[in-house]
């Protein structure tokens, strides 16, 4: 879960040394999404998936809009309402990680955007002008159970399409619960963290700081499989490596994460 970023990258393969286990420092790296992420589209209704009941029992309902949101410029001015002068908040892009900006929107009004975007406190969001972002679809969502130590993969019509044990946050450290989505998408992340991470834009509710990086929580691979359904991390939801590299081909960037009790 704490990134402390050595990049050593070559061809499509990038390799981070990383120090501790629950928080994101800085350092620079490259993000390789899957191509499913490369292709913009405008926020209609077409694009907004129906909300119906979940066909999982147990999972809430999807996210208004299913549309990750990727800065355009180094910077994005955020406001507290669409057409409001004022700004709350100003992200860099790319981010303290050397990586790209990417927000969730989870609704419009005229040329602005509201987006979820990965700051304190968890749920942060704000208006974007739909001129600072290119939008582009994402179908998939991810539920995880804390209680339950477990991850689904639901697709566009909430069927779950994969799912698997993991191992969640320790009692003193737990895995914060909420809305969350995937802000970073990086392969080979380095030991201890197996063959991939899918950073969460969520940080921890205990870890203010952690190997000084802000204690924001992933989902990555862990060597250990005698972990998994257990409470043993930092709040990090650990997996095995198998099971994060056939996620991480289902999960582009921006995809939803729902952490349950």
């Amino acid at each position: 879960m704490c990134r402390r970023h050595r990049l050593v990258a070559t061809a499509l393969v990038v390799t981070m040394g990383l120090v501790g286990a629950s928080c994101k420092a800085g350092g620079h790296a490259t993000s390789l999404a899957p191509s499913t992420t490369t292709r913009p589209v405008e926020v209609t209704a077409a694009a907004t998936p129906t909300t119906t009941s979940p066909a999982v029992v147990g999972v809430p309902a999807p996210t208004k809009i299913a549309l990750v949101a990727l800065a355009k410029g180094a910077t994005v001015s955020v406001h507290p309402e669409a057409g409001s002068t004022a700004v709350i908040k100003t992200l860099a892009n790319p981010t303290i990680e050397r990586m790209p900006l990417a927000m969730l929107a989870v609704d419009q009004q005229a040329d602005w955007i509201q987006v979820r975007f990965p700051e304190r406190p968890n749920g942060s969001q704000g208006w974007v002008r739909a001129s600072e972002v290119t939008l582009t679809p994402v179908t998939s969502r991810i539920v995880v159970s804390v209680g339950q130590r477990s991850l689904r993969l639901l697709d566009k019509d909430q069927k779950a399409v994969y799912e698997t044990n993991v191992a969640v946050g320790k009692p003193s450290t737990p895995t914060p619960l909420g809305r969350f989505y995937v802000d970073i998408w990086l392969p080979n992340p380095g030991r201890p963290y197996g063959t991939f991470m899918l950073s969460i834009a969520g940080f921890s509710d205990v870890l203010k700081s952690f190997g000084g990086g802000r204690g924001q929580i992933a989902m990555h691979g862990w060597a250990d499989p005698s972990v998994m359904g257990r409470n043993v991390s930092n709040g990090c939801i650990r997996m095995r490596n198998a099971d994060i590299a056939r996620l991480s081909e289902l999960a582009p960037l921006g995809t939803p994460v729902e952490i349950v009790a």
